[in-house]
């Protein structure tokens, strides 16, 4: 029994501790305090201990520390209700406001948090784990193998699949989805017989008020959403989904500095591609192969590639008759059965359209799903889609690309982060800005995306792309040296590649070989910088040794050179020329190019693009830039019925077996982009890079630099120059040197010309 000496000490106490608070909380007043104090209910022990504290550690009010004496968190939990400058604790461990049941080094921590360094050797599988079980023959079990356990499983009742056993009805085993669902009274709208989503304070919610309850404005870009990813905890606002990246940290598995939404069960960074591949795998219940899991249907467990084809292939139900995704089976009705007529409990019903599908997160349909993610991803600040984008949203949603839009779209690649940060400043984007962020392949693949869906408009020269990278360039020269690279630049480098952009002879790939001669000649003088040489001093030794230290791209060097001497700004210094002037030094021998024109006409086995790339270059001698080009409508018909392709301006015949694969490489599905190339790239309305073609056709065995030059001195060996010429596409000087080095005589074509003259 409480003696009334005990409670006047423990009212003082309180009194103390109020007093203590009202000097350093603004606006309160010491009854007030007294009476939030007595909530807690305190003992005597505990406020002054609490009292002690808080007279050592005046920022304990505010810093969030979880350092302090029992009862203080619950202080500062009510506390906080009122006052806002009052902050809870926050684990020491990982800083999230939750409960705080443990202790470690004198500060409080979470149950996460705790796990994590309560881990254990397994002593079945040998990985370290949370403990489960002690094992009979000594040691403890984790808790996965706890779970995989075959002796813990039985197959259910109601559906069949053999899983760990959650309820038992009349000694009848159920899993986790098939038991009782205990049905609620939600306390926030009032409805009867719902699954709570979430028992609060208040009493259980279900799902329609537990995510109306979520609703934050984003600390970052000012949205009202319910899709919050993480507390800012230095700002003290919510971050939503579209605004947080994943920090940067380097992986635990791969060792590469990734972008890591994930922690292992020791607490170490892991990266998605890494965690993808730990997924422990299982035989598959539709294909039988020991693979990933992608989920676990009322068919059992699925893998990835069987759960695309059921999403992919609906059939009619044998119970329903709807045409659905079957995902399991029904004896008394003979045959597969959609999921509503399966008998799971899971909701198959898409929340956005109402269909019956393979649910994304148990709510939308892969459609939908898309549809909103396209809208959080490229809604500006009015919370509405520009008119500059709204192209952009219809090629995520067409309807034939929704798996590679969704699979898009639910990454974090490099250029959509990019786009939703223009997305989310509201100003309409132009190529200035683009510029801005750089010339890399993720900025240059978001430029070519918003050219082929109409959101910018073409840019009259390409080359201008260079100029605005070029101060970064030169960022690390002396200023004199910078200036002569700004003048080799506006003067020669820009100013003809405009002046060919004029006349309509510029390339796709002049952008890319003006920046290269830019950042060649940055090199060669940052080398003469670090070897304490002049420009004007440079001699041939240096040009000579700079050149045998680096790839053959220093000969580009060659350019800068002359222009600088032309100039008076550096010796009459000498690069050869990366081209070739004379006759090939390797080529193909006819047995190794007929082998590997058999291996690309018959091999089943080669990727379809190189076996006509290969088709192409080992017969025609065409190169990588020029086949990556070739539309549908360079094929043809001719008078007799045989295919023909236009390599330039008239129309070469085409044998049988390649023009069947041919046939085959334009039977794909019909696209929206323009022209229809016959080989697309990943990129919307562009073509395959001519270099990842190259690479392609290398790794499968087809040099094409030594391919190319066997086909064109075999076709020099029967064709006179000018014909070559005309129908490959080469100029007629390249056409001369494969003649002299296949030594025809072209008396005979002369005179059939005099006999014969052209029309």
């Amino acid at each position: 029994m409480t003696s009334g000496a005990d409670i006047e000490k423990r009212q003082a106490a309180m009194a103390d501790l109020a007093a203590v608070l009202a000097e350093r909380l603004t606006g309160a007043d010491i009854d007030g305090l007294t009476e939030q104090i007595g909530d807690v209910h305190p003992t005597t022990p505990q406020a002054r201990a609490m009292l002690d504290h808080l007279r050592a550690h005046p920022a304990a009010l505010t810093s969030g520390s979880s350092e302090g004496p029992a009862g203080l968190d619950r202080l500062l939990t009510a506390l906080a209700e009122r006052y806002p400058q009052v902050q809870r604790m926050r684990c020491a461990g990982c800083g999230v406001v939750r409960a705080l049941p443990y202790r470690r080094d004198g500060a409080k921590i979470c149950c996460r948090c705790y796990g994590r360094t309560h881990l254990i050797v397994c002593a079945r599988c040998g990985r370290q784990g949370h403990p489960a079980v002690r094992n009979p023959g000594g040691g403890t079990v984790c808790i996965l193998c706890t779970r995989a356990d075959p002796a813990r499983h039985e197959p259910c009742a109601r559906c069949g699949k053999t899983s760990t056993v959650a309820y038992r009805i009349d000694g009848a085993p159920f899993c986790q989805n098939c038991g009782p669902r205990k049905r609620h009274t939600c306390s926030g709208c009032g409805r009867t017989n719902q699954i709570a989503h979430a028992i609060t304070d208040d009493g259980p919610l279900c799902p329609r008020c537990y995510r109306r309850a979520r609703v934050h404005v984003c600390g970052r870009c000012g949205r009202t959403t319910t899709n919050i990813r993480v507390d800012d905890r230095a700002a003290g606002t919510w971050i939503c989904d579209r605004c947080w990246t994943p920090p940067t940290e380097t992986c635990c598995s791969c060792g590469k500095e990734k972008p890591c939404a994930r922690r292992t069960t020791e607490g170490l960074p892991i990266c998605a591609t890494c965690r993808a591949r730990q997924r422990p795998a299982h035989p598959c219940s539709r294909c039988g192969k020991v693979r990933a899991i992608q989920t676990t249907l009322p068919l059992g467990r699925i893998c990835g590639a069987c759960y695309r084809h059921l999403r992919r292939n609906p059939s009619p139900c044998a119970r329903c008759g709807h045409r659905r995704p079957l995902v399991g089976e029904d004896a008394d009705a003979g045959g597969r059965v959609c999921g509503p007529c399966s008998g799971d409990d899971r909701n198959w019903y898409c929340v956005r359209c109402g269909r019956v599908d393979l649910l994304v997160a148990g709510t939308h349909c892969l459609a939908c799903d898309t549809h909103l993610r396209s809208r959080q991803l490229l809604t500006g600040p009015d919370g509405k889609i520009s008119a500059q984008l709204t192209g952009l949203h219809a090629l995520f949603t067409e309807p034939d690309a929704t798996e590679a839009a969704h699979r898009l779209l639910a990454g974090n690649s490099t250029w959509i982060r990019l786009l939703r940060e223009l997305a989310a400043a509201g100003a309409p984007i132009t190529h200035a800005m683009l510029d801005h962020h750089g010339t890399d392949i993720p900025v240059e693949h978001l430029r070519s995306i918003l050219l082929h869906t109409g959101a910018l408009e073409p840019r009259g020269n390409a080359v201008d792309s260079v100029a605005p990278g070029l101060d970064t360039l030169v960022a690390d020269l002396p200023p004199d040296l910078a200036a002569t690279v700004r003048a080799y630049a506006s003067w020669s480098v820009l100013r003809r590649a405009r002046g060919r952009a004029a006349r309509g002879h510029l390339s796709i790939s002049a952008p890319k070989y003006a920046r290269v001669r830019l950042q060649v000649a940055v090199q060669f003088l940052t080398w003469l910088i670090d070897h304490h040489h002049a420009l004007a001093e440079a001699t041939q030794a240096d040009v000579d040794r700079w050149l045998e230290e680096g790839a053959s791209t220093r000969h580009r060097l060659r350019d800068f050179l002359r222009w600088a001497h032309q100039h008076d700004r550096a010796a009459d210094l000498h690069v050869s020329w990366l081209g070739r002037d004379g006759l090939p030094s390797q080529l193909l021998a006819d047995g190794e190019r007929w082998s590997a024109l058999r291996r690309c006409l018959t091999d089943d086995g080669l990727d379809l693009r190189v076996r006509v790339a290969g088709g192409l270059v080992l017969l025609y001698g065409q190169i990588p830039t020029r086949i990556v080009e070739l539309t549908t409508s360079d094929l043809g018909i001719d008078s007799r019925g045989d295919s023909t392709l236009r390599l330039r301006d008239r129309p070469v015949l085409l044998p049988p077996a390649l023009a069947a694969l041919i046939t085959e490489l334009t039977s794909r599905p019909p696209s929206s982009t323009t022209p229809e190339w016959l080989f697309p790239g990943r990129c919307p309305g562009a073509h395959l890079d001519s270099g990842r073609l190259a690479l392609l056709l290398r790794t499968a065995g087809i040099p094409v630099r030594p391919a190319r030059g066997a086909a064109l001195a075999a076709l020099a060996a029967d064709l006179p120059a000018p014909v070559l010429a005309d129908l490959l596409g080469i100029s007629v000087s390249a056409a001369t040197r494969w003649s002299a080095l296949a030594a025809r005589d072209n008396a005979e074509y002369l005179a059939a010309r005099v006999e014969h003259p052209p029309r």
